[in-house]
């Protein structure tokens, strides 16, 4: 398999598959090149999905974004400084719309279609995510393309080579995020065992849900398989004391 058939999710790769010697992950091949395997565009057109009620739980809990300035962005909050975590929320919202918007106009320059525009941030990411969800595969096909991001101090935006498939997976990683910072005003229950798919120790339930799921891969499982899986690993793990 040519490194340019290699899904591009690399480690994060949802059909990775264990290394011979089971010390590493080899990432699934894919038919076009340059671009994600099909359970990587599943995943992301499921979290690009929800990326709309991630912000629209987000703004409930700030309110108006006063920080917003679609003529120029917003600084990013130094990592560092006590500042209340609305100001972090507000810099999340502005990733989502950011990012949905510039995967928006790559796919619109493949589509030859006018790209999203509004002043109200809101307004521009549903017109946004009305591209960008329905057309994932497109988007994990676009080469490598000059854009911006913010730099480390967080104050200015910086010219950056990237490619669609970086978008997909910042799409997916920035649903993630939200969930994270929305589980701040919810309980989740973190469960004793690493995750079976990436071996982080990120499983866990929310209170009030069904499932059980790793906040570092996304990963999903049901009561009765995580249930499953545990008794698998805990069979694994007396053998290997044995």
């Amino acid at each position: 398999m040519s490194d340019e058939h290699v899904c591009k999710a690399g480690k994060r790769c949802r059909a990775r598959t264990q290394t011979e010697d089971g010390k590493g992950w080899t990432p699934a091949a894919t038919h076009t090149p340059h671009t994600l395997c099909d359970p990587c565009i599943r995943w992301v057109e499921t979290d690009a999905a929800a990326l709309w009620a991630d912000y629209l739980a987000l703004h409930h809990m700030v309110g108006e974004r006063p920080n917003t300035q679609r003529d120029g962005g917003s600084k990013r909050p130094d990592p560092t400084s006590q500042i209340p975590i609305n100001v972090y929320v507000d810099a999340l919202m502005c990733d989502i719309v950011d990012t949905a918007e510039r995967a928006a106009e790559q796919i619109c320059d493949v589509l030859h279609i006018d790209n999203p525009q509004n002043q109200n941030p809101t307004a521009l990411l549903a017109a946004a995510l009305a591209i960008v969800e329905p057309n994932i595969t497109i988007l994990a096909r676009v080469r490598e393309f000059d854009s911006h991001q913010w730099n480390d101090a967080g104050d200015q935006l910086v010219a950056v080579d990237t490619d669609g498939p970086t978008l997909c997976l910042k799409l997916a990683e920035l649903h993630h995020r939200a969930q994270n910072q929305l589980g701040e005003t919810r309980g989740r229950d973190r469960m004793p065992v690493p995750c079976p798919r990436c071996e982080h120790s990120a499983l866990g339930r929310w209170h009030g849900a069904d499932n059980v799921n790793c906040l570092h891969c996304g990963s999903s499982w049901t009561e009765s398989d995580y249930k499953r899986l545990t008794l698998i690993l805990a069979d694994d793990y007396q053998e290997l004391a044995g």
